[in-house]
């Protein structure tokens, strides 16, 4: 039979874990209020291993992106990359 006190030490643990696990978590990437320039979002016109414009949250299809100013390649990649769901 378990104590309240042992009760309460496996909550107050499970929160721990819960807390620890969600501190590792990125948070995801917000556009910007305004638009950035390709030279500050150190854009590229070629994909970061897997990771291009096409597969971020930011890409608005056919060549536009929420963050930055211009076209952009589907292809693309920049630093406020965000991995769509």
């Amino acid at each position: 039979m378990r104590t309240r006190r042992g009760f309460f030490q496996a909550l107050a643990g499970g929160a721990a874990i819960v807390c620890a696990a969600q501190q590792g978590r990125a948070a995801p990437a917000k556009a910007p209020k305004k638009k950035v320039s390709k030279a500050k979002a150190k854009y590229q016109d070629h994909p970061q291993d897997i990771r291009a414009c096409a597969t971020c949250n930011l890409y608005l299809p056919p060549d536009q992106c929420k963050a930055v100013v211009g076209q952009v390649s589907p292809d693309g990649w920049c630093e406020l990359f965000d991995l769509a769901d």
